[in-house]
C-alpha cells in the first residue's frame, strides 16, 4: 500500500517550483524576441511590460539597474530582443522573465559594432574629461553642422535668435545618413577648424532609428570631433539616444533645442542681471555717500573744528603739565636708585677679602690658588696669605676636629 504524502503549503510549492527553474541551464539565460505590450516605467525605474508574438505571451520586468543602461525608451508595439533568465514570482506563483539586456530587434550587428568602438575609442582616451574644451561664455560666432532641411536646424536657429541676438550663426550643410554622411561631417568639421570660423560647433540631428543615426557611430566622426581646436556639442537624436559622437564631443546635449540653450546663454536674462548688479551697485554707493555725509556734518560741529586754536593751546598746556610730573617723577626715582647703590656698595666693601684680612685672617694658599682645608694634606709646601705678610709653611700633619685625621 502506497505510503501517503504530507501536504505542503503554497509558498513551499512556488518555491520548489523557483529552484528547478533557476537549476535549469537553458532558463538561466535565455534570448527571446517579441513585441512589447502593456509597457509600464514604475517610479521606482523598474520597467514591467509583456513580451508577446501571435499566438503567446510572457510576462517581463527589468530591475531599475539593468534599465539604466538602455539607449533606447521602450513602448508598445516595439518589437524588441530580450536576454534574461525565467523564474518564479514566489508571491503569486507565476513566471516571468528577469530581463538583464534589451535591445531593438534587428539591430544587433549594429549594436555590437557600437559597443566595440565605444570600448576602442575609451581605451585609446578619446572620451576623457580632462580634454574636454570649456564652451565659451559669450560665443561670438555658432557653428550648425547639421542637415540644412530638417527640423534640428530650425529648432536651434529659433532657440539662437530669442537667447543670442548677438552671435552670427553659420549653418554648415552636412548628409546626417545614408550613404556618405559620415565623410561629409568629417569634412565639414575639417573646414571649420582651418578657417576657423566659429567659437563653437553644434554637432547634430533629429531622432531615428539606430540605422538612421548611425553616421554618428562612425569612427571617422569620432575622430574628428576629437582633433576639433574649436569646442563641439552633440546633440543627436532624442534624451535616450546616445552616440558615439555624444561621448567624444565636449559637451553633449539631449537635444539640438537644448544644445542651443547650453551653447549661449540668454542675452535677455543677462542685461537683467546687469541690470540688477547695477541697481545693487548704486544702492551700495549712495548708502556709502550718505554715511560719509553723515559722519562729515557730526564730526564738523566739534568744538575742535569750529575753534582749532584753542584745542590746540589746551592740547600744548596739557603737554607741559606731563613734561612737569615726568621730571618730578623721573628725579624721585633717581634719589631712590642712588641711596640703594650706595647701601649696597658698603655692604659689599664690608665682606671684601682685603677687609677680611685687615682683621688678621689668612687666606691658605697651594699651588698658586686658595684652597679649603679638604686640600691640605700632610706634607704639602703652602703658604698663608694675610693682610700685610705671607707666611711659606711645610704641613707635618693635618689633624680634624674629632676625626683623627693626620
Amino acid at each position: 500500500m502506497e505510503e501517503a504524502r504530507s501536504a505542503v503549503s503554497v509558498t513551499e510549492l512556488n518555491r520548489y517550483i523557483q529552484v528547478l527553474m533557476e537549476s535549469d541551464g537553458f532558463l538561466s539565460q535565455v534570448e527571446v524576441e517579441g513585441e512589447i505590450s502593456n509597457f509600464k516605467r514604475h517610479s521606482s525605474g523598474h520597467l514591467y511590460f509583456t513580451l508577446k508574438d501571435d499566438e503567446s505571451r510572457v510576462s517581463c520586468v527589468m530591475f531599475r539597474g539593468q534599465a539604466f543602461s538602455l539607449r533606447f525608451e521602450p513602448s508598445d508595439g516595439m518589437a524588441v530582443r530580450v536576454y534574461g533568465r525565467v523564474s518564479v514570482y514566489e508571491k503569486n506563483g507565476a513566471y516571468q522573465i528577469y530581463v538583464s539586456a534589451m535591445r531593438k530587434s534587428g539591430s544587433g550587428d549594429l549594436y555590437e559594432r557600437y559597443q566595440k568602438l565605444l570600448k576602442k575609442l575609451s581605451a585609446e582616451g578619446l572620451f576623457d574629461e580632462s580634454r574636454k574644451k570649456p564652451l565659451p561664455f559669450l560665443p561670438r560666432r555658432i557653428a550648425l553642422v547639421t542637415s540644412p532641411t530638417g527640423a534640428a536646424v530650425r529648432d536651434m536657429i529659433s532657440v539662437l535668435s530669442r537667447r543670442a541676438p548677438y552671435a552670427a550663426l553659420t549653418v554648415c550643410p552636412v548628409l546626417v545618413q545614408g550613404e556618405g554622411a559620415a565623410q561629409s561631417i568629417v569634412e565639414m568639421l575639417r573646414r571649420i577648424n582651418d578657417d576657423d570660423r566659429a567659437d563653437v560647433i553644434l554637432l547634430g540631428r533629429g531622432g531615428g532609428s539606430i540605422e538612421e543615426l548611425w553616421a554618428f557611430n562612425e569612427e571617422p566622426v569620432a575622430r574628428a570631433i576629437y582633433a576639433s581646436r574649436i569646442p563641439v556639442v552633440s546633440c543627436v537624436g532624442h534624451e535616450t539616444d546616445f552616440t558615439v559622437a555624444d561621448f567624444a564631443a565636449d559637451l553633449r546635449a539631449p537635444t539640438p533645442s537644448a544644445a542651443a540653450e547650453l551653447a549661449a546663454p540668454d542675452a535677455a536674462g543677462l542685461m537683467a542681471e546687469i541690470t540688477g548688479a547695477a541697481e545693487r551697485m548704486e544702492r551700495f554707493f549712495t548708502s556709502k555717500v550718505n554715511a560719509l555725509s553723515d559722519r562729515l556734518k557730526s564730526v564738523s560741529a566739534l568744538p575742535v573744528m569750529k575753534s582749532p586754536e584753542g584745542a590746540l593751546d589746551a592740547r600744548a598746556m596739557a603737554l607741559d603739565e606731563l613734561s612737569e610730573k615726568l621730571d618730578e617723577r623721573m628725579n624721585v626715582l633717581l634719589r631712590m636708585l642712588s641711596v640703594r647703590l650706595s647701601s649696597a656698595s658698603g655692604l659689599l666693601e664690608s665682606v671684601s677679602v682685603e677687609k677680611t684680612l685687615r682683621r688678621g685672617f689668612f687666606i691658605p694658599v697651594k699651588d698658586g690658588r686658595a684652597v679649603t682645608p679638604e686640600d691640605i694634606a700632610a706634607g704639602d709646601e703652602m703658604s698663608f696669605m694675610g693682610s700685610d705678610v705671607t707666611v711659606d709653611v711645610n704641613v707635618r700633619e693635618v689633624r680634624g676636629e674629632g676625626d683623627g685625621r693626620e
